[in-house]
């Protein structure tokens, strides 16, 4: 059963991926923060990563950053409830950019919890890997993906 690592500063949204995770039959366990997730990750084998962008302590960017350098073949997935900034407005898509920085796919929150769990899947059987990069929405705007090419 793969083991997921959740890394988010909400003690509420790590208590309830973990709950749908584990009813799911994953294995899971939770960081509250960058720099705990990155602790975990040196400690235990993990097959996949789903951290939250915006995060006081490391946020999520320097932590997928951090991921890439030590573990180059984690699937992360990058998760965020800031908006989405449409190319040409001068603000950042930051899960664009997460995507960019290395992870597999990322979400917008608010995300159904098959929305995570497909991308999830698809990031574990590898077809998240060795596509072009891509975003794709959701009718209600809330779903992000993207798939990304690993050297």
């Amino acid at each position: 059963m793969p083991n997921i690592l959740v890394i988010d500063d909400r003690p509420d949204i790590l208590r309830a991926l973990e709950a749908m995770l584990r009813a799911h039959g994953f294995d899971a366990q939770t960081a509250d923060g960058g720099r705990k997730g990155l602790a975990l990750l040196s400690k235990a084998q993990f097959d996949a990563v789903i951290v939250d962008i915006f995060m006081p302590d490391l946020d999520g960017l320097a932590t997928i950053r951090a991921i890439r350098a030590s573990q180059p073949n984690l699937r992360i997935i990058a998760i965020s409830g800031h908006p989405v900034t449409e190319p040409g407005v001068g603000k950042p898509n930051f899960l664009e950019l997460a995507v960019k920085l290395g992870a597999s796919a990322a979400l917008r929150k608010p995300f159904l919890p098959v929305q995570l769990l497909v991308t999830l899947e698809r990031a574990l059987d590898g077809t998240l890997i060795g596509g072009s990069a891509r975003q794709v929405s959701s009718a209600n705007g809330s779903l992000a993906l993207a798939d990304v090419s690993c050297a």
